[in-house]
């Protein structure tokens, strides 16, 4: 809400056989991701450095005026 300004935000959490999916979505003013790593913020850049630290990754969709969707994926591994 901070930042995009939306009052409505969806969150899934998932777990596959090989992966744990979860997934941030808001309805907000959306941002462009180029921008933002390029900034002076460490928001976006600090959930890709916890994700590489565990061998996941994170993508981001978000366009001005459009909403964001962050997916994060962190793969499973066999004990």
């Amino acid at each position: 809400m901070k930042h995009s300004g939306s009052q409505r935000v969806e969150v899934s959490l998932k777990r596959t056989v090989n992966e744990i999916l979860l997934t941030v979505r808001d309805f907000g003013i959306g941002f462009d991701p180029e921008d933002a790593v390029r900034g002076r913020g460490l928001g976006l850049i600090s959930m890709k450095e916890r994700l590489n630290l565990v061998g996941g990754e994170l993508s981001i969709d978000a366009h001005p005026q459009t909403g964001t969707t962050i997916l994060s994926r962190v793969a499973l591994k066999a004990v």
